[in-house]
């Protein structure tokens, strides 16, 4: 009697187990800190064109950017699941949590889901969630480990969010300031991924920056890009788009962050420590494009 009784609750606790695994493989895949970045630009965006009280085009808009960079995020591993084995061991395809087949259909439905989002926040969001998307395809594709192009169009799509806010709002062009900021900061970030990921890159022939330099001189190509990042960011407060919200989240927060960032890939360029570098760096993005937003309430 008893072990008629234990035999079903096992096999809840189990299939329970599995829906949880499967729920969070499809989660992470999906690189959910990245999406918040996606959403908050847009967000940023919306605030710096002046577009007022948060409203439901907004909030489509930003849940649009997410969809599509959680679209990009599966697609490029599905691309990248050779490299992966090698650098990345641990994420969801190289570890055979979620299948390659798998993945394209997941890749599938974000799409769809991220047009439909787009649609319905407007004419100016479904063309920047089209654009996005066969931007990142093709970078996933083929751009991404030919010299520079890969790191120039993701950098450009990521930081586009901030004129993809300022549209729907009415005023693109009120994005471009923090959209070339973020701009060289992500181009320098994704040099260092680069130079993170030079092992599986050489053993698949990838030809990106750090196979062609070395891993120092692409490092120092990412500082050059970090150095006028540095010299620029205070730009908004100089010209009076942004208030001392964001001047005191650049100079507490920003650039400390980029500092310690910079110390520490120049003393060690172990891929164990350059993976700390890019995620300080994300933070920083993050960090930056907050102070953005909250340097907005003048």
């Amino acid at each position: 009697m008893l072990g008629s009784r234990v035999t079903p609750l096992l096999r809840s606790r189990t299939m329970m187990s599995r829906t949880l695994a499967f729920l969070w493989n499809r989660f992470e895949i999906t690189r959910p800190h990245n999406l918040a970045v996606a959403a908050l630009m847009v967000v940023a965006g919306w605030a710096a064109a002046g577009g007022g009280a948060p409203d439901e085009r907004l909030l489509l808009a930003a849940v649009a950017a997410a969809l599509v960079a959680a679209a990009g995020n599966v697609v490029n591993d599905y691309f990248d699941a050779e490299i992966d084995r090698i650098n990345k061991p641990r994420r969801p395809i190289p570890s055979g949590r979620i299948g390659r087949g798998e993945s394209r259909h997941y890749y599938a439905l974000l799409t769809l889901m991220a047009l439909v989002t787009g649609f319905a926040a407007g004419a100016q969001m479904l063309v920047m969630v089209a654009l996005w998307t066969v931007a990142l395809f093709f970078y996933s594709a083929e751009l991404k480990s030919r010299l520079l192009l890969g790191n120039v169009t993701v950098s450009v799509v990521c930081a586009s969010g901030f004129v993809a806010g300022a549209w729907v709002a009415g005023r693109p062009v009120a994005g471009t300031v923090p959209a070339i900021l973020a701009f060289l900061l992500l181009m320098g970030r994704e040099i260092v991924k680069d130079v993170e990921d030079l092992r599986g890159d050489r053993a698949l022939g990838a030809r990106t920056l750090a196979r062609r330099l070395g891993a120092r001189r692409a490092l120092g190509v990412a500082f050059v890009f970090f150095l006028l990042f540095a010299a620029l960011a205070p730009w908004p407060y100089w010209m009076q788009l942004c208030g001392r919200g964001y001047l005191l989240t650049y100079v507490f927060g920003i650039f400390p962050l980029l500092l310690v960032a910079c110390w520490l890939m120049f003393r060690d360029t172990s891929p164990g420590n350059l993976v700390r570098v890019s995620w300080i760096l994300k933070i920083d993005m993050f960090v930056g494009v907050l102070g953005f937003y909250l340097g907005q309430a003048r």
